[in-house]
C-alpha cells in the first residue's frame, strides 16, 4: 500500500501487474456470444440469461446493452485460499487465453499452481483478476443500485481498498457478518464462524434500499391485550436514560398508576416527556400500565404507524439467512447425493440481498455464478413476494472432474433448470422460471447477438425471422434492428427499408462487390434521413 504525499502520489493499493490490469479495461472485446437454445428453458418468453464464458470478456460484450440497467450485483468470487487459481487472464491476449482454457482451440496449456506461489504473488494475481471486473461491473449498475460481495478473511482487507478506489469510499454502506457455520471448531485458535459481505452503492445518496419483510418473530411482538380499536401494538418504557446526568424539573415527576400506586423514574432515568406530554399520551390511550394496572408506564406503538418492514443490520444469523450445510442440502435435494458443486451459498442468504436491494422488474447480475444460487434464489423470492425480478448469470466453464458434468457452467444451467422445475407446481402459470443460455466463442461483430448488443438491445430482446423479398432476415425488438446476412439485391434492400427499422444491418459480403447496389443502399438511407427518418446503416 502506498501512503506518501509527494507530487502526483496518493494513498492507495499497488501490486505487481496493476498497470497491465488497468490497460486491459479499455481494450475492446474480441469474442462473441453464441445462443444455446437447446440448453435453454422457455427461450421465447424468459427474461433471464445464463452465459458460459470468462466474465472479463463477457462484461465487455454486455457493456453497451446493459449500461445502467442492473439494479443489484451479487458476487461470491474465488476466496484465494491457496488452491489452484482458475481464471485464465492473459492481458496480452485475453480471448486467446480463454479459448485455450475452455478447450475451444488446441494446446490447452498449463495453469500455474497457486499453492506453490508466494503469498504476495497470489494476492497480486487475485487483485489483477478482480480489479478490471469490478470496474466494468460498476458501469452496468443503475444510479440507485448496489453491489454485495461475499468474501472471507484472506482478501477482505485488499477487497475493501480496491472497492473504495473503484466505487468511492463515500459509497461504502456496510460490512455484513454472515454466520456461515454455527458449530465451533475446537482445534482453532479462534473458531471462525462468519464470512464478510461488503456492500457498496453506485451512489449512496440515490441507493434505493428496501426494508426487510417482518418475520414471525417480529409479528409476534405485536399484540392487543386491551382490544385497542387501532389494532396490534407493542410498547416501550416511558422512561429513558439520563446519559449520566439526572434531569430534574419537568422530566422527573410522580405518576399515579391505575392501581393507586405512585411511581417515579428509576435512578439515572427520566420520563420521555414532561407532564403535559404524559397527559396527552394517556388521554389518547397510548399509555400501558400492564394488565393489572400496577406497572410503570409504557408507550404503545401501533403496527399500522410503524415502517412496513425492518431496517437491515450487519449481523446475519444462520437461522435467518442460512448456513453452509443448508446450502449443501439444497444442492443435494436437486441433484442427489453426488453433488456436483461443493461450495454453494444458501438461497436464503441471496434472498436477503434481493429483499434489500431489488423490487419488481429489477435485473440482478452475478458474474461468478457458481452453482447458480442467484437464479434459484430469484425464482424462490419471486414466488414468495409475487414480484418479478430477472437475473443474468455468468460462469467460467471450470472443469468438474469426478462428476456427471463437464464444467461448472453445465452445473449452473442444470441447477437453475431443476430449481425452476421444482418450483413450477407452486407458481402461477405465467411465472418466468426459464432462461436463455449463451456461450462465449471466438468471433465478434457479424453475428446477430453481437449486432443486438452493439445496438443496445439486451440478450432477452424478442427476435423474429422475417421474409425479405425471398431471403431470411431478423427483426429484433419489434423491428428496432433489422439484420440480413444473405446476399443482397435491390428488392431485398427495399424490403428492409419498407419495415422502417431504426438500425439496418447488412454484411460486407452481402453486396458481393456490387458498388452500384452499395450506392443505392447508401442513397436510400440518406434520403430517409433527409426526410427526418431516424435510420442508421451498419455494414459488418
Amino acid at each position: 500500500m502506498t501512503v506518501t504525499d509527494g507530487p502526483g502520489e496518493r494513498f492507495g493499493l499497488t501490486w505487481p501487474g496493476r498497470a497491465e490490469c488497468l490497460r486491459v479495461i479499455g481494450e475492446p472485446p474480441t469474442g462473441a456470444l453464441e445462443p444455446m437454445p437447446a440448453e435453454s428453458v422457455d427461450w421465447d418468453t424468459t427474461g433471464n440469461v445464463i452465459v458460459e464464458g470468462d466474465n472479463l470478456e463477457v462484461l465487455k460484450l454486455l457493456s453497451r446493452a446493459y449500461h445502467g440497467a442492473v439494479k443489484l450485483i451479487t458476487i461470491d468470487p474465488p476466496y484465494n485460499t491457496g488452491r489452484e487459481f482458475l481464471y485464465p487472464d492473459d492481458f496480452a491476449d485475453p480471448m486467446a487465453a480463454y479459448l485455450r482454457f475452455s478447450g475451444q482451440v488446441d494446446d490447452l496449456g498449463r495453469r500455474a499452481n497457486a499453492a506453490v506461489e508466494t503469498a504476495g504473488r497470489r494476492h497480486s494475481r487475485w487483485l489483477s483478476m478482480m480489479y478490471p471486473r469490478l470496474v466494468l461491473a460498476r458501469e452496468l449498475l443503475r444510479p440507485d443500485g448496489a453491489i454485495f460481495v461475499t468474501i472471507d478473511d484472506t482478501e477482505v482487507a485488499h477487497l475493501r481498498l480496491i472497492m473504495d478506489e473503484i466505487w468511492g469510499e463515500e459509497n461504502f454502506v456496510a460490512t455484513v457478518a454472515w454466520q456461515k457455520v454455527f458449530a465451533k471448531k475446537n482445534r482453532a485458535l479462534i473458531s471462525g464462524s462468519h464470512d464478510h459481505v461488503l456492500v457498496y452503492a453506485r451512489d449512496v445518496e440515490a441507493w434505493d434500499r428496501r426494508l426487510l419483510p417482518r418475520g414471525a418473530a417480529q409479528e409476534k411482538a405485536f399484540g392487543n391485550p386491551d382490544a385497542d380499536p387501532r389494532g396490534p401494538w407493542q410498547s416501550v418504557s416511558f422512561s429513558v436514560r439520563s446519559e449520566g446526568v439526572e434531569r430534574a424539573g419537568t422530566y422527573r415527576y410522580p405518576v399515579t398508576l391505575p392501581s393507586g400506586r405512585e411511581v417515579w423514574p428509576p435512578a439515572g432515568r427520566h420520563w420521555n416527556g414532561d407532564r403535559v406530554r404524559y397527559e396527552e399520551l394517556r388521554a389518547d390511550g397510548r399509555i400501558w400500565f400492564g394488565r393489572d394496572g400496577d406497572h410503570p408506564p409504557r408507550v404503545k406503538g401501533f403496527r399500522s404507524e410503524v415502517q412496513a418492514g425492518i431496517v437491515p443490520d450487519t449481523w446475519w444469523r444462520h437461522d435467518e439467512t442460512g448456513h453452509n450445510q443448508e446450502a449443501k442440502r439444497e444442492v443435494v435435494a436437486l441433484f442427489g447425493a453426488d453433488e456436483p458443486f461443493t461450495t454453494p451459498k444458501p438461497t436464503r442468504l441471496v434472498r436477503r440481498m434481493l429483499q434489500i436491494g431489488t423490487g419488481p422488474g429489477d435485473l440482478v447480475l452475478d458474474f461468478f455464478a457458481g452453482s447458480g444460487t442467484l437464479g434459484h434464489a430469484v425464482f424462490a423470492e419471486n414466488l414468495a413476494s409475487g414480484e418479478e425480478r430477472r437475473f443474468l448469470l455468468v460462469q467460467l466453464p471450470e472443469p468438474t472432474p469426478g462428476t456427471a458434468y463437464s464444467s461448472i457452467a453445465d452445473v449452473t444451467r442444470e441447477r437453475v433448470r431443476r430449481a425452476g422445475a421444482a418450483l413450477r407446481p407452486e407458481a402461477e402459470p405465467d411465472a418466468d422460471l426459464g432462461f436463455r443460455a449463451y456461450r462465449l466463442v471466438a468471433g465478434g461483430g457479424t453475428d446477430l447477438t453481437g449486432l443486438m448488443l452493439a445496438a443496445g438491445h439486451p440478450l432477452t430482446a424478442p427476435v423474429e425471422e422475417v421474409d425479405l423479398a425471398g431471403v431470411a432476415g431478423w427483426s429484433v425488438a419489434d423491428g428496432a434492428l433489422l439484420a440480413c446476412f444473405a446476399p443482397l439485391t435491390e428488392a431485398v434492400v427495399e424490403a428492409m427499408l419498407a419495415r422502417e427499422p431504426a438500425v439496418l444491418a447488412v454484411t460486407e459480403e452481402g453486396f458481393g462487390g456490387d458498388d452500384a447496389l452499395r450506392l443505392h443502399t447508401l442513397h436510400a438511407v440518406r434520403e430517409r434521413n433527409r426526410r427526418g427518418v431516424d435510420l442508421a446503416l451498419q455494414v459488418v
